[in-house]
């Protein structure tokens, strides 16, 4: 698995004086279309605790990769490209201009809407750093599954299931200080 991301989110709490603090890492397979997402506690978090906010986290999250990506998608169509290209070469014929147009935006649609789904891709792991959870000695790990109604659902797994289910090894969790922190 490789890190793509690895970073701090602010998010907020209940209430006033509340919000939180978490490390969240993204990694991808090359092979396979997997993404995970590690939503980790920070022991300095005073805030609402990550659990307690986790389909916020993770919809905050989510948003941020479907906006990147979108972008850089469309930055890099050739399609797009050669529709904006047109449109400058017909722009004094009216009629080509708003047909083109119209397409533009009939492909940016399709585009953001086939190209950016994460749901299913995207594998969310709330984790307890050593030292902070229930079981102290050891990291602390839950796939973090929503319904429908985005109410959030939790399946506790060991670290050795953690490993065999997304890929990622314990070691790749460690240090707990941020990559851009890392000399």
């Amino acid at each position: 698995m490789k890190l793509l991301k690895d970073f701090e989110h602010f998010y907020q709490g209940f209430s006033p004086g509340y919000d939180g603090k978490c490390r969240i890492r993204i990694f991808t397979h090359d092979k396979k279309l997997k993404t995970v997402g590690i939503c980790s506690a920070l022991e300095e978090n005073t805030g609402t605790s990550t659990t307690n906010c986790i389909e916020h986290i993770y919809l905050d999250i989510k948003n941020q990769l479907l906006a990147q990506k979108s972008d850089a998608s469309l930055s890099n169509s050739e399609v797009l490209n050669k529709l904006e290209q047109f449109i400058k070469e017909h722009k004094t014929s009216k009629i080509w201009a708003i047909a083109a147009n119209f397409l533009l935006i009939a492909w940016r649609q399709f585009k953001i809407h086939n190209e950016n789904k994460f749901d299913g891709d995207l594998i969310w792991i709330d984790h307890w750093p050593v030292g902070m959870g229930l079981k102290p000695s050891q990291h602390e790990f839950a796939i973090v599954r929503f319904s429908e109604n985005f109410e959030p659902f939790w399946n506790h797994i060991s670290e050795a299931q953690f490993e065999q289910y997304t890929g990622i090894k314990i070691w790749q969790l460690e240090p707990l200080r941020l990559e851009s922190e890392m000399v």
